[in-house]
């Protein structure tokens, strides 16, 4: 939505946006990675219907990928680097994050460990 109205913003708003989002992307793809390696370490067993080909080469592979664009855009003066001003849009949604964190405090106390673990996890909590 945000970047939809930042069409009509400054020349160059659209593209800090835009990187902003692609800084997203990284971050939850080593997170996709990360999930994938705590759950087949911690439930190997389980039944999958998708199996990786390649064994641990390719999520090594996604990693690796992965760490390396985000030490391009994080490291200053690398090509793919953010400027301040996506910084600052970075700092502003990590704002908004934690204000909603503190938002939802009550809504968190509600739950047990075990409630909060099946929302999450579902049977595998």
């Amino acid at each position: 939505m945000l970047t939809l109205f930042s069409a009509g913003l400054v020349k160059g708003a659209l593209t800090a946006f835009v990187d902003v989002g692609s800084l997203g992307i990284v971050l939850v793809f080593v997170g996709v990675v990360l999930s994938l390696v705590k759950l087949r370490r911690s439930f190997p067993y389980l039944p999958r219907p998708y199996r990786v080909p390649a064994g641990w080469t390719l999520p090594v592979a996604a990693m690796t990928g992965a760490l390396l664009l985000l030490l391009v855009m994080v490291v200053p003066g690398s090509p793919g680097s953010l400027s301040v001003l996506e910084w600052g849009i970075v700092a502003g949604f990590l704002c908004l994050g934690v204000l909603f964190w503190f938002a939802a405090r009550a809504t968190r106390a509600r739950l047990t460990e075990a409630e909060r673990g099946r929302l999450i996890l579902e049977d595998y909590a």
